[in-house]
Order: C-alpha cells, then structure tokens, then sequence
C-alpha cells in the first residue's frame, strides 16, 4: 500500500482519493476497509478530522464529536486519542473492558459493571478520570500477573513447513496498514512523556474487547 505512494511515509488525502479503489484493493485491503480510508481521507481534507493545532484548542466532547463522524471510528478510539495522544485529564473509556474488569476486581465486585454505572460513579473522581483509568488498568495487570503464576498447558500452534510458527499474512497485514494510516491522518501528538503506550499498534482498530 504505502508503495504506491512514492516518496511519502503516508499518503496525502489528496493522493489517496484519486488512487483507483481496485488499485488499494490489489494490496490486499477489503472493500470495507478502502471505504474507510476513503471517508477519513475526505474528511481529513473538509476540516471534519482536525489538525494538530485545531485539536488542542478543542474540548473533549467536540473531538468525540467530529472523530467518530469518520467511518469506522468510535468513541472508544477517540478516547484512546484523548488519553494517550493528547494527555487529556478527565477522560474514563467506560466501554473499555480492561477499565471495567480493573474497577470489578478492585472494588470486589462480582459482576462486571455496565459502562453505565461505570460513568455514574466515575463522576466522583472528575478532573482526574484519566488518571482513575490508569489505576483500574493496573488493577487488571495486576490479576493477569497473579494469574500466570499458576501452571498453563498451552496447546500446540502450528508451525510453517521449515519448522518455524506460522505467520498470519494478507488481512492482518492490511488492518495494520489501515490503523497507521488512520493514526497519521488524525495527526496525533507525540506521546506523554516517557509513558509506553502497550496497545499503540492497535490504537485505531477499535478493538475495546481485547482487554490489556
């Protein structure tokens, strides 16, 4: 994909939008995902996904706003963004499940919270959501770390012809494709500080469910 744009890391909105759409799709990207692109592009180019210096001048809900206007973008990318792209204080993912399980486990709860119940006793810990986030994904960590103490019995994966594991190919490779080019596009600030920020290669997948 990024081959067909010669000489840029990324392509310009612009160049993508006059790329034939069976051209991207001989990369291997699904119809879906060029739809995707297609729209982000369109809207990086009407002033609908902000620039890097129109986003900081903008309140959370209005960023909310216009990103999850882009195909194949919801809330909880953005809030992603807002977290880890653009160190906002008072942001809780309550469609996180990692955020969940984490206030499950550390207030002894027997059932997971509703992203609802959530957001009403978050309200409690308003400026500093962000930071509450951050303790409830720890509490998660923390569970995941007593639980790999304990003996597993892994399956066996299955391992290409030479002997090596296998590698997945072709649409994982263009999903990756498609979460770089949304995370250029939407022209995130550089990272907090020295903060590693583990999911970084899925950011703008959408993926809320794979936990941390």
């Amino acid at each position: 994909f990024i081959a067909l744009f010669p000489g840029r890391r990324f392509p310009r909105p612009a160049d993508l939008l006059a790329m034939a759409p069976e051209t991207i799709r001989g990369t291997g990207f699904s119809h879906a995902k060029i739809a995707a692109l297609h729209d982000l592009a369109a809207k990086a180019m009407d002033g609908t996904v902000p620039t890097t210096t129109v986003i900081q001048r903008l309140e959370d809900d209005a960023i909310v706003e216009r990103l999850v206007a882009v195909r194949g973008v919801g809330r909880w990318t953005v809030e992603m963004l807002l977290i880890f792209q653009l160190g906002r204080p008072d942001v809780l993912p309550v469609d996180d499940f990692g955020v969940r399980n984490g206030f499950r486990i550390a207030y002894k709860r027997k059932a997971m919270p509703t992203p609802k119940e959530l957001l009403v006793y978050g309200e409690r810990w308003r400026p500093y959501r962000t930071a509450a986030a951050w303790y409830l994904w720890r509490a998660a960590d923390r569970a995941k770390v007593v639980r790999t103490t304990l003996p597993v019995v892994r399956a066996a994966g299955k391992r290409a012809p030479n002997g090596s594991p296998a590698q997945k190919t072709g649409c994982e490779s263009s999903r990756q494709l498609l979460c770089r080019f949304h995370l250029h596009q939407l022209r995130c600030l550089p990272t907090i500080g020295s903060v590693e920020f583990r999911r970084s290669g899925r950011i703008f997948c959408g993926d809320s469910s794979a936990g941390h």
